[in-house]
């Protein structure tokens, strides 16, 4: 008896092995295809099991793992699992990202050609960082990682004509050696997402790659962020773009002789788009990027209060968005807003419902996210070269709300999605702390923009 269970397992084990290379180069219903005659030899009824169940690439891999290590003898359960796991995780990685990113715009644009010649990280995968690829495991932790430069910053205040003060975060970069003159260094304004300032990572990492390029750099601050005083009851929103057109009039007048560019990211991302829509050939900013840009904010609000996002994302989003925009100045916003209803919002729509929607003098969400989109007639209305950047699982800004038809007919737009990158992350490789992929991207994107390429 012991003799036969001994043939047994060898035999089931070597068959087990087979498969488990097998596996790894063929799709889970290839896999489960082949079961019953192969590795199932002896027990239909358990591989007719499976694939009743239907059963997920990921407990497959796990369960040819325990099978192969735990009858040779080799290992542990718990041994097996961690075989298991990473066999389905390298199938899992390899099979949705690791590829070329998918680059949509009009091929017989000046834009077009631009990017094909003078963008080559375009030309290559995209390789999420290995070890946690998953959106929004990368969107957390590119929140969390630590991103200090030694970049000197010096906070200028702004006023805008309705009296409202808004901050502006210059790096000069006076040590500039590719670009020594003040008047004709050229510069990239800072437009960040909801909550961010110069203190964020990304954007501290942002401006640190384009200060290693010479560029100066400006960060602008929403109102009420930080420790500046809010004057009066309007705060910021994506249809707000006064304080930015402030900033670029500023800079004009200093410095009429510079190149100016600008990255908007998430939101900033609307408000820059928005922007040069509404400018039209009256533009000065003579190139532009949108990193992570929820396009459709209808859709992406959706997107959000997905039970995958909503507890996850979008409840400490709105937290955050009451402490910084709300609790800090409650007392300048008196019967424009209902204030126990804000305080109780715990979603993002509901935040807007009663906060934002009523302080810019919409009636309802509805009116101020339609209001807030990039539709074609925006996108076309862009008269200088706008490169976006965004993931295909950017949970704040879905594959579906990306207007890829739109983009195509423009003249001056073009729209890179990677495969993978979460929401302003594009983390790379082994190292998160290495350059993002966005970050190689737009050091070539405005390397050759200031060298007079487009």
């Amino acid at each position: 008896m012991r003799l036969q269970i001994t043939a047994f397992k060898t035999h089931y084990t070597k068959l087990i092995f087979v498969q488990f290379i097998l596996a790894t180069y063929m799709t889970p219903q290839q896999w489960l295809t082949k079961n019953d005659s192969l590795l199932f030899a002896g027990i239909p009824t358990y591989g007719s099991l499976l694939k009743r169940m239907n059963i997920r690439a990921g407990s497959v891999y796990v369960f040819v793992g325990m099978i192969v290590y735990t009858c040779s003898g080799l290992a542990s359960w718990s041994i097996s699992m961690v075989v298991g796991f990473v066999a389905w995780y390298w199938h899992h990685y390899h099979t949705n990202y690791g590829k070329l990113p998918l680059v949509i715009c009009n091929n017989w644009t000046k834009l077009g050609t631009f990017l094909d010649n003078h963008v080559p990280t375009l030309k290559r995968p995209y390789m999420p960082v290995y070890w946690f690829a998953e959106s929004r495991a990368q969107t957390i932790i590119r929140y969390f990682l630590p991103s200090r430069s030694n970049l000197k910053w010096e906070r200028e205040i702004l006023k805008e004509h309705d009296g409202g003060l808004f901050g502006v975060d210059w790096c000069c970069n006076n040590g500039s050696e590719r670009f020594p003159d003040h008047n004709t260094r050229p510069t990239v304004i800072i437009i960040p997402g909801l909550t961010s300032t110069t203190e964020s990572g990304y954007v501290q990492s942002i401006a640190r790659c384009l200060a290693s390029q010479g560029f100066r750099i400006a960060v602008l601050i929403y109102r009420g962020l930080e420790d500046m005083e809010l004057k009066t009851p309007r705060t910021y929103c994506a249809t707000h773009t006064a304080d930015l057109e402030r900033l670029v009039e500023v800079f004009k007048e200093r410095y009429p002789e510079s190149k100016l560019y600008a990255i908007g990211a998430s939101l900033g991302s609307l408000i820059l788009g928005r922007y040069m829509s509404e400018k039209r050939d009256n533009i000065v900013i003579d190139a532009g990027m949108l990193f992570c840009c929820p396009f459709h904010p209808p859709t992406c609000m959706d997107e959000l209060e997905l039970w995958s996002n909503k507890f996850i994302l979008n409840t400490k989003v709105t937290e955050g968005v009451k402490e910084t925009m709300y609790r800090r100045h409650s007392h300048v916003f008196g019967s424009v807003i209902d204030h126990e209803k804000v305080e109780k919002s715990s979603f993002l729509r509901e935040f807007d419902s009663y906060f934002t929607a009523p302080i810019f003098g919409y009636k309802d969400t509805e009116e101020y996210y339609n209001d807030s989109s990039l539709d074609a007639d925006k996108l076309n209305a862009i008269a200088r070269p706008v490169l976006c950047v965004g993931s295909n699982d950017d949970p704040f800004s879905p594959e579906r709300g990306l207007p890829k038809e739109e983009i195509a007919q423009t003249e001056n737009v073009a729209l890179v999605m990677t495969y993978g990158g979460g929401h302003v992350s594009h983390l790379e490789g082994w190292n998160p702390l290495s350059k993002s992929y966005f970050e190689k991207v737009m050091m070539e994107y405005f390397d050759a923009m200031v060298e007079g390429n487009y």
